[in-house]
């Protein structure tokens, strides 16, 4: 199957061409006579399908947010700020993000902002176990493209390597109470045999 693609006007034109059939491969011209035409393979189809452009009238006031992780925080939540730059109604469908650890909240759903009205939405990222630069993504769907935004954090060492911590400092606690119960067995031990002993 043959496809031809092609862009103009914001909308992507996608042309598809048939394999030919067994029939028409096999067919040869002493099988047809002369004066009988051989009909033509089908043409294929003309799909439009309007192409994945950003949206110019949706303005984003931070396309990339930052943020540095404090000892103890598990998750942060982003405010995204947008603006209808247009004269006509923007229509916001969804927004996407880019893994099932962040999760965007919108006002409604579609949620239309007015020619020239502001209005903001959340996106909160869950970044526990996480250590180092943390990248994520959220795409806002409209009825005239996308936009996308940018999420990195900033999240310190310390707060994987204070889990880690709790963990060995708990590991240890257990092995000295093994330890312990241990050497009571064999003090026990020691006292049933000396006691059977004098008996």
């Amino acid at each position: 199957m043959l496809l031809r693609l092609a862009v103009s006007g914001g909308w992507m034109l996608v042309a598809v061409q048939p394999p030919l059939r067994a029939d028409d491969q096999t067919r040869t011209a002493s099988s047809v006579p002369a004066s009988t035409p051989t009909p033509a393979p089908p043409r294929g189809r003309l799909i439009l399908l309007p192409a994945r452009v950003e949206d110019p009238a949706l303005k984003v006031e931070s396309p990339v947010a930052t943020y540095q992780a404090l000892e103890g925080e598990q998750s942060h939540v982003f405010t995204v700020k947008l603006a209808n730059a247009s004269e006509s109604p923007v229509v916001i469908k969804a927004v996407h993000t880019s893994c099932g650890c962040s999760v965007a909240t919108l006002p409604s759903q579609p949620w239309t902002l007015l020619p020239g009205a502001t209005g903001e939405f959340q996106v909160s990222i869950d970044f526990e176990g996480k250590r180092g630069t943390l990248t994520k993504t959220a795409t806002v769907d409209t009825l005239n493209g996308f936009k996308e935004i940018s999420f990195v954090l900033e999240i310190p060492p310390g707060l994987i390597h204070e889990a880690l911590a709790k963990l060995g400092d708990a590991a240890v606690r257990v092995k000295m109470a093994r330890r312990s119960w241990s050497a009571a067995m064999k003090v026990v031990k020691s006292v049933v045999v000396l006691y059977w002993g004098l008996g």
